[in-house]
């Protein structure tokens, strides 16, 4: 699978490419996918942004010579060829705002799960890693999870798919992990306990009735002192 060069990959993160945006936003459409040329801050220079299968990559050019400039990729703090990249992550980050979704706030249901978890139970979500795309939520008494939401690859769950998703995982009653898992959206615990905990895809799958219900028995499971 293709992946992000570094420099990109630092700017983008797991952010999800919005195609229907890029049009929009400058890039012109070709047969393999999209291009957008633009002009950086910093004089003589510009860039131009490739984006195929859902993959963006960017080369940064030297206009009088007509050249790709990379001296800023890599370990650099100061000097010239900072200046360079600062101007090139400021041009990401303007194509990142319009064509990509932000991952840290995840979906519609997503959402709909947070402001669910805050007027019922007065828990807001918590970042326990770097990656802003996980987060749990807790017991506020005994800080014990209850529910943890994860932005990842569909094929994590169903062996195949990139599509990258929302998917919150609950605690449930061993004995009922037969018949959860036959319903569509639901899936064995990804990084969890296969046994005691399940992954639920958020994409509407599973309507909310039934995802507010798991939400409520696993906090009424963990919620033993």
């Amino acid at each position: 699978m293709a992946t992000l060069p570094p420099f990109e990959a630092e700017i983008l993160g797991n952010a999800s490419l919005k195609e229907e945006a890029l049009v929009p936003f400058g890039f012109a459409k070709e047969a393999w996918g999209y291009v957008y040329h633009a002009p950086l801050s910093v004089n003589g220079f510009s860039a131009t942004i490739l984006i195929q299968d859902g993959i963006l990559s960017g080369q940064v050019i030297e206009d009088d010579l007509g050249e790709e400039y990379t001296s800023f990729r890599g370990d650099v703090g100061t000097g010239f060829a900072y200046h360079v990249g600062e101007a090139y992550k400021e041009l990401l980050l303007r194509i990142k705002a319009s064509c990509y979704n932000d991952v840290s706030q995840g979906g519609e249901q997503a959402r709909r799960v947070r402001k669910y978890i805050a007027s019922t139970y007065q828990v807001e979500r918590e970042y326990l890693w770097e990656d802003s795309s996980f987060y749990v939520f807790r017991h506020n008494d005994t800080k014990k999870w209850f529910g943890i939401i994860m932005n990842i690859e569909i094929g994590k769950l169903k062996g195949q798919g990139k599509a990258i998703v929302d998917v919150l995982n609950v605690k449930i009653d061993p004995d009922d992990i037969f018949k959860l898992l036959g319903i569509k959206g639901i899936y064995s615990a990804y990084h969890m306990n296969k046994k005691n905990w399940i992954s639920v895809v958020l994409n509407d799958e599973v309507v909310d009735q039934v995802v507010f219900s798991l939400i409520d028995r696993s906090f009424a499971l963990t919620d033993k002192k």
